[in-house]
């Protein structure tokens, strides 16, 4: 039998004190082990918390390209009755897009003078107030929007932020005045080109509002917004060509837009192509039936087609889906008067009205 120690057999004298200088270097090694595990560990926490930030800054910027005004515009269809509707005539075109686009970084470097604590804290200011503008919050975005000004006056994204909330509210010479501002800060953004041309449209300039709308799609061809945009300008100007081109382009992009696909069946409807308009019209009604003016627009293109019994079927249809005040508003629509002397169409006006309308 093996007269070699099992592994349950105790050491002998001899066994301990060959091995005792082992564990003694073991002991002396412990304090320098200690603290590269500490170190380690201390190295894998700061790893960890700087990708925390990193990715915390990323759903940021992630939640700001995003951010869209106003929202609805490329939304799926929307059938809200509280919501403003487009006047059912065809001269009347859609709200205009306007973006507020991703939070960049600085174009141009903030005045010494402003401290570096100063421009992290003017950066939150924007980030805070495009959460506000997100949500229509126009007077608390507007606030913190200036708030990033006082510290850094010519901040390029706080100007075009805040051109977008003047767009929003109505004051379109504020809005072309900061937007100027931010143009000088960044000159090659199409963004701020489109939304100066919205403030000239508003103003009434469409000469204006045209040469802006055209920069902003030379700097970016794939811009839909602008396109969409410049075909609104069109249509106002009875360019129906023009206009139908355009809306047609930027629908490519925004396919659900219930207000740029009436148009472009407005835009078809005054060239007299009436099946192509009357298409766009059927698929906005098979998804939106209780939008009232889609029914008088088309009722429109059999109206100036001369048929005049399809359009009376339209107009039975949309005043089942409207008030008798709406409907009035509707019929007094110069498109009409063409079958004003049209026998069911007098009958209509008397049966819903108590009086013959027009002679």
């Amino acid at each position: 039998m093996d007269n070699k120690p099992g592994i349950y057999d105790r050491p002998t004298e001899k066994q301990k004190e060959v091995s005792a200088p082992a564990a003694d270097l073991l002991r002396d090694r412990r304090p320098a082990m200690w603290r590269t595990f500490v170190f380690f560990l201390l190295l894998m926490i700061g790893l960890l918390a700087v990708t925390a930030i990193l990715l915390h800054m990323q759903e940021q910027q992630r939640e700001l390209m995003e951010l869209e005004t106003p929202r609805e515009d490329v939304a799926e269809f929307d059938t809200d009755p509280a919501r403003p509707r487009p006047s059912p005539e065809p001269e009347s075109p859609m709200r205009p897009l306007f973006k507020f686009e991703p939070l960049a970084p600085p174009r141009a470097d903030p005045p010494a003078a402003v401290e570096p604590g100063q421009v992290v804290e003017a950066m939150r200011q924007v980030r805070t107030a495009a959460n506000y503008l997100r949500e229509q919050e126009f007077d608390r975005a507007e606030e913190l929007a200036r708030e990033a000004l006082a510290t850094w006056a010519e901040m390029e994204v706080a100007l075009r932020m805040l051109g977008v909330i003047f767009l929003n509210t109505g004051r379109f010479n504020e809005s072309i005045d900061v937007l100027n501002r931010a143009l000088q800060q960044n000159p090659a953004s199409a963004e701020i080109y489109n939304n100066l041309g919205l403030a000239y449209l508003h103003r009434g300039d469409f000469p204006r509002a045209t040469e802006y709308l055209e920069t902003a799609l030379d700097l970016d061809p794939d811009r839909a917004i602008s396109s969409l945009n410049l075909g609104f300008v069109y249509l106002a100007q009875h360019r129906h060509d023009l206009a139908a081109d355009y809306i047609a382009h930027g629908l490519e992009r925004f396919p659900q837009s219930v207000e740029a696909r009436n148009n472009l069946a407005v835009a078809y409807i005054r060239l007299q192509r009436f099946p192509e308009a009357r298409q766009h019209l059927q698929m906005l009604i098979d998804a939106a039936p209780s939008l009232a003016f889609l029914y008088f627009n088309m009722a429109i293109s059999y109206a100036l087609d001369r048929d005049f019994e399809s359009a009376m079927r339209w107009i039975e249809r949309g005043a089942g889906v409207c008030s008798l005040q709406e409907l009035q508003e509707f019929l007094a629509d110069e498109d009409f008067d063409i079958m004003r002397n049209f026998q069911p169409f007098r009958a209509f006006i008397d049966d819903r009205f108590g009086v013959a309308h027009g002679s």
